[in-house]
């Protein structure tokens, strides 16, 4: 939960109360540290009392005016669709960087040999070939 993220949401400009009210619920997720909110639809249908077909009209409007930024996420594993990565472009504070870039995740295998994923978000100024853990041995 992020006060300073709820607080940006309800004085977000030129929304409707449905994109409000969705972004608020993304706003009340969001993840300081790892910039980023992850709450399923239905999920925000249920806490909003919105249907999911209005709660993805909330999510098309907000995109479509750069509020947030949607990702699909996938099971490493499975392939199973996972609850979308929703981003806040317009939202910058202090030790958030406001600028966002692709989030590549790889599957690794901890020393007990259950599978994991770690998600990796590569900075615009960082290295571009940085090296991602797939095994216990390349965490070493």
């Amino acid at each position: 939960m992020s006060i300073k993220a709820l607080e940006w949401a309800a004085k977000a400009p030129g929304i409707t109360r449905l994109e409000r009210t969705v972004l608020k619920e993304i706003a009340n997720r969001y993840n300081e540290q790892k910039g980023r909110a992850w709450p399923s639809q239905a999920r925000m249908a249920r806490d909003t009392g919105y249907s999911r077909s209005s709660i993805n009209r909330g999510l098309n409007g907000l995109e479509k005016k750069g509020l947030i930024l949607r990702i699909a996420s996938f099971d490493s594993y499975t392939e199973a669709r996972t609850s979308n990565r929703y981003f806040l472009p317009q939202y910058a504070p202090d030790h958030v960087p406001a600028r966002r870039t692709a989030i590549k995740i790889e599957q690794y295998f901890e020393l007990d040999g259950t599978s994991q994923t770690d998600e990796w978000q590569i900075a615009d100024n960082g290295p571009q070939n940085l090296l991602t853990p797939k095994s216990p041995s390349d965490l070493r």
